[in-house]
């Protein structure tokens, strides 16, 4: 039984160095299978940084954007009460203006109204104004009432 017994041991042998190989290929694969999980979560976290990081991004210039506009609409607000400032002084000034004008014209209609009184009255009044008589003795001035002067 010497030949069984070499065969068994060898048998034995290859079994066992089978069974080793066996352990050594499931130790490699476990050991790929490992490596590959890290390069895949550290593929999916890079990823995941860098659409962080872009949405970080985003909402940065959203802001800034939102931002802007507040600003711009302040401003467009405070010049549109700047020009309406503007507008209310200058209708005041041309309500002067045209009040001056008004108060000029009418002042204009009283005065010419009181010169045509006064050239109606002095129409019908007889004149005041000195006249000349001569007389061969002598030279006297006679207003329009005969009075001498």
């Amino acid at each position: 039984m010497s030949a069984d017994q070499a065969r068994i041991r060898a048998l034995q042998d290859e079994l066992r160095r089978v069974k080793e190989q066996l352990q050594e290929e499931r130790r490699q694969s476990a050991l790929d299978k490992t490596a590959a999980t890290r390069e895949s979560h550290r593929a999916r976290q890079e990823a995941h940084d860098q659409l962080t990081s872009q949405m970080s991004e985003i909402a940065t210039a959203l802001t800034n954007i939102g931002q802007e506009k507040s600003s711009c609409a302040e401003h467009v607000e405070e010049r549109a009460a700047q020009i309406r400032e503007t507008c209310t002084e200058q209708d005041a000034k041309l309500d002067d203006v045209l009040d001056a004008v008004r108060s000029t014209r009418d002042e204009q209609k009283t005065a010419r109204a009181m010169l045509e009184e006064e050239k109606a009255l002095a129409a019908s009044k007889p004149s005041m104004s000195p006249t000349i008589c001569c007389s061969p003795s002598s030279l006297t001035v006679v207003d329009r009432c005969g009075n001498g002067a």
